[in-house]
């Protein structure tokens, strides 16, 4: 008997600003909350792009579990800097802003190497804590990680991969990969296993 499984249908976000531009949302539906109310209404799934961004607030998490339905799936982007993008510094909380050396603190942008090891682990510890209440509501898909092109196929970055669930214990994990490296002949089997 072949398995069936569920298939959900959604997009990138809420507030895409196609849907806004192309007239998708009804008259009145003019905030984030009353856009993500619709949404969840008309669509099961959705990527949540702007934890990539900046470091939410678990408040928005609770936010976003309440608005949305049960069943209601959200998939997260992981913060930029745990996935060797660049930030500005800006986008970090306060507390953390206040831990950069001001050399650093000063540019507008900010590279993971920049941020020395502890940070990074605050920033992941933070990032965790701020999705827990969309995971602890059964909201929470998975925790995607998408690497960018100038992050090659390499044993080091293979073993990184391989610690990704330690950065979000008890998410389920995804990864987009945008070097070729990781796709050519000789690595392509490594990669998937």
């Amino acid at each position: 008997m072949p398995h069936r499984g569920l298939i959900k249908t959604g997009i990138t976000s809420w507030t895409e600003r196609s849907l806004v531009a192309a007239g998708w949302y009804p008259k009145g539906t003019s905030t984030a909350e009353a856009r993500l109310r619709y949404y969840a209404s008309r669509f099961s799934i959705v990527e949540n792009d702007s934890t990539h961004y900046a470091l939410p607030p678990a408040h928005n998490a609770e936010l976003w579990a309440l608005r949305t339905p049960d069943g209601f799936t959200m998939n997260v982007k992981a913060f930029a800097s745990m996935t060797d993008h660049y930030t500005d510094p800006r986008r970090l909380p306060e507390e953390l802003r206040r831990e950069l050396p001001a050399e650093v603190a000063s540019k507008r942008r900010v590279y993971p190497k920049d941020l020395g090891d502890e940070l990074l682990r605050s920033i992941s510890a933070r990032f965790r804590e701020a999705i827990e209440p969309l995971r602890a509501a059964g909201r929470l898909g998975l925790v995607l990680f998408q690497f960018p092109v100038w992050f090659p196929g390499s044993a080091d970055n293979r073993r990184r991969l391989l610690r990704l669930r330690e950065t979000v214990p008890g998410c389920r994990v995804a990864v987009e990969l945008r070097n070729a490296t990781w796709m050519t002949e000789s690595s392509r089997d490594r990669t998937l296993d």
